[in-house]
């Protein structure tokens, strides 16, 4: 636990200091991105627990089970695509912003070290019993 705690210490304390520095990270092919998040989904576990514990209450057991799991995956894709298209536009608008200005690279430079840091300090007080 400690060292945990302290290795994030440390990152904060990096990130701090590295204020300023941007570093460019290469644009990746669109194919590769798209199998990672496939995998990535496929791998995660909230989404079959979602599926098993969500789906059944809206399934009619009268009827072939194959063609409305089919319908309920196509609107679930349906809006996932909807809200994820949203969160990556608005991200991409809102890193855009923060990339062409430097004072706003400065800030959060300096909260996402001081993030770390007290992340690292909750980390190392947790679980820590008093003598009284």
């Amino acid at each position: 636990r400690f060292a945990g705690a302290a290795y994030l210490i440390f990152l904060g304390i990096q990130r701090w200091r590295a204020v300023g520095s941007l570093v460019e990270v290469p644009r990746a092919p669109i194919r590769r991105i798209y199998l990672q998040g496939v995998v990535t989904q496929l791998l995660n576990p909230k989404v079959v627990v979602f599926f098993v514990a969500f789906l059944p209450q809206f399934l009619n057991p009268e009827h072939p089970i194959g063609p409305q799991v089919a319908a309920l995956g196509a609107v679930y894709i349906a809006v996932a695509l909807v809200v994820d298209t949203t969160y990556v536009l608005t991200a991409a608008a809102v890193s855009r912003r923060f990339l062409q200005s430097r004072v706003a690279q400065r800030r959060m430079g300096r909260v996402s070290g001081a993030t770390y840091m007290a992340l690292g300090l909750a980390a190392g007080a947790t679980g820590v019993k008093s003598a009284i």
